[in-house]
């Protein structure tokens, strides 16, 4: 198929289910996010767009039900105006997108929304699980590690970093889960730019891993959302 359907959602109900959009630049990026692209953000499902942004369902706890706009559309694969959530993570634009499987738009468009309702806001926010966000620049890294383990690279080598960590590997090799990202984590630290003095800390060797940090972020997500277009 060369067309997919893409979604937009929003928390505030004044909006209009029909409605223009203009590129922009987000006024929240995430972090590593880029800052520079005007650009209309939209996922392959509701459920990623709700992760894009995921502080905003912890405000409908007390209710446990939340609705929301979501806005639909059609694309061609092939519309050089629309930029998938591959090469969103591949250039390090989006650091999550391959979480999110967000993509862009770069030119105005009009969506036509419905409500939608968000049913188990509380078992969402109790059962969030964490995965882990880790830059496609590291990808060799983690494949050496992988090859230690006896694993057949050929078979991965086209999964993207975010799959492989969060969902090829605690299904192929679960008990070394844990291993396997402890050696990860002594592989990818960068120095540490902040203007820390780390004399004033009871450390011996302050040249070590003391001025360096873990060039990797995780995040909690929702999953297993109970989500229906309301009647």
């Amino acid at each position: 198929m060369n067309t997919i359907k893409l979604y937009h959602i929003s928390y505030d109900l004044s909006e209009p289910l029909d409605k223009k959009f203009i590129p922009k630049i987000p006024s929240n990026p995430a972090t590593g996010e880029d800052e520079s692209i005007p650009r209309i953000c939209l996922c392959d499902s509701i459920e990623g767009c709700i992760n894009a942004a995921e502080d905003k369902l912890g405000n409908y706890e007390d209710t446990d039900i939340a609705t929301i706009i979501v806005w639909e559309k059609e694309f061609s694969l092939l519309d050089d105006k629309l930029i998938c959530w591959q090469q969103l993570y591949e250039d390090d634009l989006v650091p999550d997108a391959a979480l999110t499987h967000e993509y862009w738009y770069l030119e105005p468009l009009h969506m036509k929304g419905s409500l939608y309702k968000i049913l188990n806001v509380n078992d969402a926010i109790s059962n969030k699980k964490i995965v882990y966000i880790i830059k496609p620049k590291y990808k060799e890294k983690v494949l050496y590690i992988l090859a230690d383990y006896g694993i057949n690279l050929d078979g991965i080598k086209n999964i993207d970093l975010y799959t492989l960590i969060n969902e090829w590997l605690p299904s192929v090799l679960p008990e070394k889960l844990d291993v396997i990202i402890e050696k990860l984590m002594e592989e990818i630290r960068v120095i540490d730019n902040t203007d820390i003095d780390y004399s004033i800390f009871d450390i011996v060797d302050t040249n070590s891993k003391q001025n360096t940090i873990l060039d990797m972020d995780y995040q909690k997500i929702y999953y297993n959302l109970v989500i229906r277009k309301d009647s």
